[in-house]
């Protein structure tokens, strides 16, 4: 009688094969989450540079805030508040939202102390090719007003949004 079956090394090519396959969609999966969540923090730093454009023309300058949710409190010349007026639902970052790294990934608004200047910023998970040339830590100097990706210390990109 000839036995029916798998030999044991045949088993455990097949488990390799799965092993490897399951390996190789997951680090996909996670890479296209990053992307999307990079995307939906570029997506909702154009929003709020759109929204701030409105505050400018209604008010001749940009708003002074030390802080990105010192911004959400800021008031217009009337009186109105920025947020719910200039901007109808206020970003929060996709991974902050889940609950995991409360702090590492938040959004930062800065001006300069006339008004004429703004740049909203946040940390990104990807990497990408950056501009060496925006500054990533100086109000004063006019390279910090530069849009795009800026190379950080810390080996994690950051995209700026500026206004002017």
């Amino acid at each position: 009688m000839k036995n029916k079956g798998f030999s044991l090394t045949e088993i455990m090519v097949v488990v390799l094969i799965i092993g490897i396959l399951t390996s190789i969609v997951t680090v996909n999966l996670s890479s296209a989450k990053v992307k999307g969540r990079d995307s939906k923090r570029q997506s909702d730093m154009e929003a709020m540079a759109a929204a701030l454009e409105i505050y400018y023309a209604q008010n001749k300058a940009y708003p002074i805030a030390k802080s990105w949710n010192a911004l959400k409190d800021v008031t217009d010349t009337s009186g109105k508040t920025f947020y719910p007026t200039y901007i109808s639902s206020w970003p929060a970052d996709p991974k902050t939202a889940t609950g995991t790294f409360p702090k590492a990934y938040i959004y930062y608004y800065a001006s300069n102390d006339t008004g004429s200047m703004f740049v909203v910023d946040a940390r990104l998970e990807g990497k990408g090719t950056c501009d060496s040339s925006i500054v990533l830590n100086d109000p004063i100097n006019d390279s910090f007003y530069k849009s795009g990706l800026v190379c950080a210390d810390n080996d994690k990109n950051h995209y700026r949004v500026v206004g002017r």
